[in-house]
């Protein structure tokens, strides 16, 4: 019974280390990045995902091992939205206009200009978004929105501005997370629904796009299906809070367009999710 006991035990301990915060391992052996951008990237957001190891992190520390191994692969992420993290109220502003500023940036080319720069912008804002969620290390959010604003202050804007032409308006986007195998609007999906129908009611005529996705576990036909769920749940919640149900169309991804790129049959979070696009008008 004993030896059972122990093969047992033995045998949960494997399946939990399997399961998360050991990908910085695994990443850290990954070949070099092509292009001084994404190598940034990639030293960067592994730097992170090693001190949020070693601090017992182990969620955290997966999320920038992935975006270390995307970027290693030539696919790097896109910065955080801001409503992929729960955010303090009262700093949500700052995150978003600071947010703001670094797509400008590398829209304008700051990856091709400057890419060490641009990388390290990119990497200590996520590291800013992630500290000010946990928001209880004052030292290390105010460390991580310096490496922001420093690196952002070595980025050139001044060709952007010389532009003929301002630059193209983009569409506010949202995210909504859902519990694996779920389509229900938690607290926390209301909230950021309710934001994102508030910013629509600001610009009046504003068009809604609700695009539903899954993780990879699970059949393929059977996520696509789950996806349009999710769609047609926020679309609900939106008609709720005042929004015509004529300006919100739906669209189902099922498993493409992962936000976390992941093998087929993994379970990961922010793959779970709907993505609310609003087009204001003129645009």
């Amino acid at each position: 019974m004993n030896r059972i006991g122990f093969v047992v035990a033995g045998a949960a301990v494997v399946a939990l280390t399997a399961c998360s915060g050991f990908k910085y391992q695994s990443v850290a052996k990954d070949p070099p990045a092509s292009g001084a951008f994404n190598q940034g990237l990639q030293k960067g957001y592994l730097a992170q995902s090693k001190s949020e190891f070693q601090q017992g992190d182990y969620i955290d520390s997966d999320f920038f091992a992935d975006r270390a191994r995307a970027a290693g692969k030539g696919q790097p992420l896109p910065p955080t939205e801001i409503g992929a993290r729960k955010l303090p109220a009262d700093k949500v502003g700052d995150l978003t206009a600071a947010r703001g500023k670094l797509m400008a940036a590398l829209g304008a080319g700051a990856a091709t200009k400057n890419p060490a720069a641009a990388a390290e912008a990119q990497v200590m804002f996520n590291c800013w978004m992630e500290q000010q969620e946990e928001n209880f290390q004052p030292k290390d959010i105010e460390a991580c929105k310096k490496g922001f604003e420093d690196a952002m202050a070595k980025l050139d804007d001044k060709p952007a501005a010389a532009k003929p032409t301002p630059p193209m308006a983009t569409p506010d986007r949202f995210l909504v997370f859902f519990d694996w195998d779920k389509y229900n609007i938690n607290a926390k999906a209301k909230e950021t629904i309710g934001t994102a129908s508030g910013t629509a009611k600001k610009a009046a005529g504003s068009k809604v796009k609700v695009i539903g996705h899954t993780d990879t576990s699970g059949p393929a036909d059977y996520n696509l299906k789950l996806s349009q769920r999710r769609a047609d749940a926020v679309k609900k919640t939106l008609v709720g809070q005042a929004i015509p149900a004529g300006s919100i169309a739906t669209e189902a991804r099922g498993e493409r367009d992962l936000l976390v790129p992941t093998k087929d049959g993994v379970r990961e979070a922010q793959n779970r999710r709907a993505e609310i696009i609003l087009t204001k008008p003129g645009m």
